[in-house]
């Protein structure tokens, strides 16, 4: 597996991972937080934010496991097809990371 972004979050606003990587084949996103004050609720979407987790959310930890995020963006949107993770917290905390649109368990 090749982790293509990095993230840096602070809340208080709605977070946005800004970079976009394509995503080409059907595995899983792969996450890790590796640092933070609290955890975070990740889910999978495209680039321009429209969800295709299939409804599933994810509690990611800092220091935690790794989080493999359920997601239909290939199925749904060909190989190819621009992602991101996205998340929501309603509090004043911030994470760090890694992670990948594309994992191999």
């Amino acid at each position: 597996m090749i982790l293509r972004g990095e993230m840096n979050i602070e809340y208080g606003v709605r977070m946005i991972i800004p970079l976009l990587v394509k995503k080409d084949n059907r595995t899983a996103y792969y996450n890790k937080t590796t640092s933070g004050s609290t955890y975070i609720n990740i889910w999978a979407a495209l680039y321009d934010g429209r969800d295709v987790s299939g409804g599933r959310t994810y509690r990611s930890y800092p220091g935690g496991q790794a989080t493999f995020l359920y997601n239909l963006a290939v199925e749904r949107y060909g190989s190819g097809v621009s992602v991101r993770i996205d998340s929501r917290r309603f509090a004043n905390a911030h994470a760090r990371g890694v992670w990948s649109p594309d994992s191999v368990r």
